[in-house]
């Protein structure tokens, strides 16, 4: 169950600038996942379930501007998530049908908030090429109260960004490459959750560390009037890759899995 909204406003010639923009979203949502195991002749009922509340929000400011021949945007970033509070419920029956519920606060409150700026550029330096990049600094913080885990809290930052060429068309062909650096700060389920999903009962770990990633990427393509097609490549590698993994036939962990 989701409910959102969103907000828009954009202003050409303000200042310095040819754009100034600013984007708003809020959004709140209810989860519930049952693993409903059905009575045999030897084994009763059982339910897993997990019900699950969240707000979400989002809130970006930007700024473009032409610099002759190129064209800068600038901008900040402010998302995340809060409120988040998951319970673990627990529903056995026996084979005559008599049942008990038990209740645990697996996220009793928990949020990610992540503050960032970033700014890119666009600019064609050859009739047929041009080149691009962009950079963006982040600073992730997450807390989690009560619940599985306990008080817990951590923070993290790190620097993104890609460079870009392309060139042609050249008798049809298009020539492109492109390198980036990436950054993923585990989400809050990752860390914090414990309980049933759809893929077996899940227990997070609050001491995950960030993902890096380092991409190469190049293509060629060639567009004719009857004909198109394309060529591409990459060589990606990531860093402390966040892992789900199965311990036994029905549980799942998180670690982080090294390269």
């Amino acid at each position: 169950n989701s409910h959102r909204v969103t907000a828009e406003y954009d202003k050409p010639d303000v200042g310095p600038f040819d754009e100034l923009g600013l984007n708003a979203f809020y959004g709140r949502y209810s989860q519930v996942t049952d693993q409903d195991r059905f009575a045999t002749a030897t084994s009763a009922r059982s339910v897993d379930r997990a019900d699950i509340v969240a707000n979400d929000f989002q809130f970006r400011g930007y700024a473009r501007r032409a610099l002759g021949q190129a064209r800068w945007e600038l901008g900040l970033d402010l998302n995340g998530r809060a409120g988040l509070r998951a319970l673990d419920i627990f529903e056995r029956y026996t084979l005559g049908g008599d049942g008990t519920t038990t209740e645990n606060v697996a996220i009793d409150s928990a949020r990610r908030v992540d503050s960032a700026v970033y700014s890119s550029l666009e600019a064609t330096v050859l009739p047929s090429v041009t080149l691009a990049g962009g950079g963006r600094v982040d600073y992730i913080t997450t807390t989690n109260s009560g619940g599985f885990f306990g008080d817990r809290e951590t923070s993290n930052g790190a620097a993104s960004g890609y460079l870009a060429v392309t060139a042609g068309s050249y008798r049809g062909f298009t020539l492109t490459a492109q390198a980036a650096r990436g950054f993923r700060d585990p989400v809050l389920s990752d860390r914090y959750f414990r309980g049933p999903s759809g893929r077996g009962f899940i227990t997070g770990n609050p001491d995950l560390d960030p993902e890096r990633s380092l991409q190469f990427d190049a293509g060629v393509r060639y567009t004719a009037r009857r004909l198109r097609a394309a060529l591409y490549g990459y060589r990606y590698r990531i860093s402390d890759l966040v892992e789900r993994y199965q311990a036994t036939t029905d549980n799942f962990f998180f670690r982080n899995r090294g390269r």
